[in-house]
């Protein structure tokens, strides 16, 4: 399954590119715009790393999977998260307006309506792609 705790620990807490936005300094962005972040939608996330870093700081975070070569949906489960397995076909069971950050781990190239879903003042965070701020 490729996990190794001693990697994954330290993940989403250090810049390793100029792309990379630190779990920290979405907070100190996410403060400097008065907004919260409650809920959030980690799309692609593997075995739920992000989601296990955010339930540190009380974010609730729904991890999509794909079961591609190991049970990624079962080691979001068994780490206490909440995972959502979602095929790319089928349209993403969240409501407009609701969700306070979306992050793109490997997926994006299917589901672009994703900016809909954040509540207004959201943010939308690819960890890899450039940081926007909805508008």
């Amino acid at each position: 399954m490729g996990f190794d705790m001693k990697v994954e620990k330290s993940r989403f807490l250090a810049f390793k590119s100029d792309l990379d936005l630190p779990i920290q300094q979405l907070f100190q962005l996410s403060k400097s715009a008065k907004s919260v972040i409650r809920l959030a939608l980690d799309i692609g996330g593997g075995t739920g790393t992000f989601a296990a870093q955010m339930k540190l700081q009380n974010v609730t975070v729904i991890t999509t999977t794909m079961n591609f070569s190991a049970p990624y949906n079962e080691a979001v489960a068994l780490r206490g998260l909440v995972p959502l397995h979602v095929p790319l076909q089928q349209r993403l069971p969240v409501f407009d307006g609701v969700v306070d950050l979306v992050r793109c781990g490997r997926a994006i190239n299917k589901w672009l309506p994703l900016t809909a879903m954040v509540i207004g003042g959201g943010k939308f965070s690819g960890f890899g792609c450039n940081f926007l701020e909805k508008k």
